[in-house]
């Protein structure tokens, strides 16, 4: 008993000098296993009763409930740590500026094979009634492609050449207000061509626009799909009659030089029909983002704090 007793002073010594380093909150817990301890030493135990393996366990109990609280705190902590980084960082701003969901604004890049036409699609969406706040050259770099395209880039084109095409020629990025959903809906030439013509597709399109984020909307009516893009549209108007024009198809100019290896001309795509057969188009010319994470991981890749600061003015007016 004389043994059990020196080994319980010297758990209790001991953890007394881990409570005086321990946080406030965490030293009451530590308090009442202390006292366990003490009760366990003067308690009159039978002689068959595995004292040190009580011990043991009393301990081990001990360490699992400081390690419990101690990990909770922490994570209130970083939660609160976080949001308050949030609010006054880089990040922060941008989900300020383009709204929680993305609905202030919206981003746009002209690539290479267009930079040449970048007036155009601005006065495109000019003419719609979408103000273009800020314009910008960008060179990019691989790891800028990897951030703001991802894994689908790599996997669905031929990433050794595309990317090899905007890390040598500059690309040019748009930021505009974004209109209201429905604004965007009265401006659309294919809701109004429905509207018009067939009100039971009208009304099944209005139905899957409202499950769209305003960005999905955008990108659908007003940007146009990567195939197939709809009437009135960018890519409809400005992107695929301009590509078609400096050689989209097989032995084209544009062919050329992002399709040597004829690696899009001769793969299937995954959800994408086999009409679309001219499928360098949908990879090529524009992009904007269609969901709000996507947008923000754009804006902090492409935009700098003095973009964001013109952009704050911007939206203020």
């Amino acid at each position: 008993m004389k043994r059990v007793d020196r080994v319980v002073r010297r758990i209790a010594d001991k953890r007394k000098n881990i409570a005086s380093d321990m946080p406030q909150d965490l030293r009451r817990s530590d308090a009442v296993f202390s006292n366990l301890h003490v009760t366990a030493k003067r308690a009159k135990l039978p002689e068959a009763v595995d004292t040190n393996l009580d011990l043991q366990k009393l301990e081990k109990v001990s360490r699992l409930s400081r390690t419990k609280r101690a990990k909770r705190r922490l994570e209130v902590l970083t939660r609160l740590a976080w949001s308050r980084v949030n609010k006054s960082s880089k990040f922060g701003q941008i989900r300020r500026l383009f709204g929680r969901q993305g609905e202030h604004a919206g981003i746009m890049i002209i690539k290479p094979e267009l930079f040449g036409r970048a007036n155009e699609i601005r006065h495109f969406l000019n003419s719609l009634g979408f103000e273009v706040m800020l314009t910008k050259n960008v060179l990019f770099d691989k790891k800028m492609i990897c951030d703001i395209f991802g894994d689908e880039f790599r996997k669905s084109y031929n990433f050794a050449v595309e990317g090899a095409h905007m890390r040598i020629n500059p690309s040019k990025v748009l930021v505009f207000k974004l209109l209201p959903r429905k604004e965007m809906y009265k401006r659309s030439d294919l809701l109004q061509r429905l509207k018009s013509e067939d009100q039971e597709k009208y009304r099944e399109m209005l139905l899957k626009l409202n499950g769209m984020s305003i960005q999905e909307v955008f990108s659908t009516l007003i940007k146009g799909r990567y195939y197939g893009p709809a009437s009135g549209s960018l890519r409809k108007e400005v992107v695929h009659p301009f590509l078609n024009r400096i050689g989209s198809e097989a032995g084209g100019e544009l062919a050329q030089k992002l399709d040597v290896f004829g690696y899009v001309k001769g793969k299937k795509f995954q959800g994408i029909p086999d009409w679309a057969n001219n499928k360098l188009l949908w990879f090529t010319g524009v992009h904007a983002p269609s969901e709000p994470k996507e947008l923000f991981v754009a804006a902090n890749t492409l935009l700098s704090d003095r973009d964001l600061e013109k952009l704050d003015r911007g939206l203020q007016t």
